[in-house]
């Protein structure tokens, strides 16, 4: 019995894809009609084409991490007041004035 089933299965025909409710293919089924083959093609080479357009666009935190403060140097800390400097990070500070 085991032996009638597997050579049944394997002188099934592929099924033909159906499409679902929202005319999308069923994607566990396989197809063998050239025209559907060829649209398959179509619609992968611009899927393809869609994607390589979309790697030119960057990614929403593009901009995440980047200080676009201008660099923190004992020559910046010279020119400023001890007011402006008071509203700065000390720690940032610290690390400038001992860098010597």
């Amino acid at each position: 019995m085991k032996n009638e089933t597997k050579n049944e299965m394997n002188e099934a025909e592929p099924a033909v894809r159906d499409e679902t409710d929202d005319g999308r293919s069923d994607a566990s089924t396989v197809t063998t009609d050239p025209t559907e083959i060829e649209d398959l093609r179509k619609e992968i080479d611009e899927l393809k084409r869609r994607l390589d357009e979309n790697k030119s666009i960057p990614p929403i935190d593009a901009g995440a991490g980047v200080n676009n403060e201008p660099a923190l140097t004992r020559e910046v800390l010279a020119k400023m007041s001890p007011a402006e400097i008071s509203l700065l990070d000390w720690a940032a500070v610290t690390r400038v004035l001992s860098a010597g």
